[in-house]
């Protein structure tokens, strides 16, 4: 098994980052915080909390999947990936053990949709920060029944209703199927397609790549 896991591990990063030398790839994988039995540790985790997920209340779901991705070391696309902003599939997050904003709020997102909530519900959404104003992502979920949005945010564990946090200004959102421009927290207008945003476009061929390669084993 763990000779199969590092070959995986191997596999996706030289797809992901085909300009990389194997060496510099290979040093990702098995520095102390990406050894392979950490990595395996990590995907063995990330899979028993979707398997275990099945008698789960909504609120329980939400609570554990983000105190399970926000443990995840934050580091700068940069000095992660080598790129100035990089959108990490949840395999690729787990596997390095580090990711910045936008990588905590799509493994989350993925997360979710594999434990049975409505993805239609989920919105991966970039707001600034204030006063700094500071691009950040964040995943909003509509709770069932108050309608509610409720946000998950890797710098807190605890999840809060996104009306009341004035620290967060949107600017826009997208799921699976729309992207929509945030005017206000409740004035939102459906622009289009999300296939407009490259960087997911990008990410869900990875991602699905990657789940092909992993089935096949």
């Amino acid at each position: 098994m763990k000779k199969k896991l590092t070959f995986i591990c191997l596999l996706l990063f030289l797809l992901a980052f085909p300009t990389l030398s194997f060496a510099s790839i290979f040093d990702r994988l098995f520095s102390s915080e990406t050894s392979h039995s950490l990595t395996e540790k990590r995907l063995s985790e990330w899979r028993s909390l979707i398997a275990d997920s099945q008698n789960d209340s909504e609120w329980q779901k939400l609570n554990r999947v983000n105190r399970f991705f926000n443990k995840v070391r934050y580091s700068a696309d940069i000095e992660q990936w080598g790129e100035v902003d990089y959108w990490a599939t949840p395999t690729e997050f787990l596997t390095s053990n580090a990711g910045d904003c936008e990588d905590y709020a799509i493994a989350k997102f993925y997360t979710l949709i594999a434990m049975g909530i409505n993805a239609d519900n989920l919105r991966l959404t970039h707001v600034t920060i204030t006063p700094s104003n500071q691009a950040h992502m964040v995943l909003l979920v509509k709770e069932e029944g108050s309608g509610a949005l409720l946000t998950l945010d890797n710098r807190v564990n605890d999840i809060s209703a996104f009306g009341l946090q004035s620290d967060l200004t949107p600017v826009y959102s997208f799921n699976n199927a729309n992207l929509w421009i945030n005017h206000t927290k409740d004035q939102i207008e459906k622009v289009g397609s999300v296939s407009q945003i490259k960087k997911w476009t990008q990410l869900k061929q990875r991602r699905q790549l990657q789940t092909d390669i992993i089935a096949s084993l």
